[in-house]
This record gives structure tokens, C-alpha cells and sequence, in this order.
């Protein structure tokens, strides 16, 4: 991890901003979705990418009642249903 030495402070609602350079660096846009991770005492902000539910593949990916499933095991799915099980 490389640090900045960018301080920020949290408000009063737990609220961060990101500051511009940041956001422009890493091409984050208003309304953009990110995820939050956590690895012991680090909090890792990231750019959201959907992952299928089964492999955690983030290419090829369909859409399915807010789920995601990529091509392979979309695939895999198929040929399970075919044979009936």
C-alpha cells in the first residue's frame, strides 16, 4: 500500500470524501458504486465489479434478479438442467 498523506476526517453522519485528485486518479465518477473491504485494521475501498456467484469470474457476465452468473457457468448450468439434475 503506498500512503498519500492525505488526512481526512469522518462528519458527523460517518461520512468520508474522497478528495478530487483521488477520484480523478482512479476515474471514479459521482454515483459510482464502490465496495468496501476489510483485511484485519484496513478499511480498502475499490471500484465495484460485479462477480458471478458461483466463480467470482467478473467477465461475461448476465444479469439475473440483481445476481450475476458468468458464460461458463452459465454454461455449466445448462448442461446440469439438460441432464435433469
Amino acid at each position: 500500500m503506498k500512503a498519500t498523506g492525505i488526512v481526512r476526517k469522518l462528519d458527523i453522519h460517518g461520512k468520508l470524501y474522497l478528495p478530487k485528485e483521488a477520484r480523478r486518479y482512479f476515474g471514479l465518477e459521482a454515483d459510482q458504486l464502490i465496495e468496501i473491504y476489510y483485511d484485519g485494521e484496513f478499511i480498502h475501498i475499490a471500484k465495484y465489479r460485479p462477480q458471478c456467484i458461483f466463480c467470482n469470474n467478473s467477465e461475461d457476465l448476465t444479469e439475473y434478479d440483481k445476481k450475476y452468473v458468468c458464460e461458463n457457468c452459465m454454461n455449466n448450468l445448462r448442461t446440469l438442467v439438460q441432464l435433469g439434475g
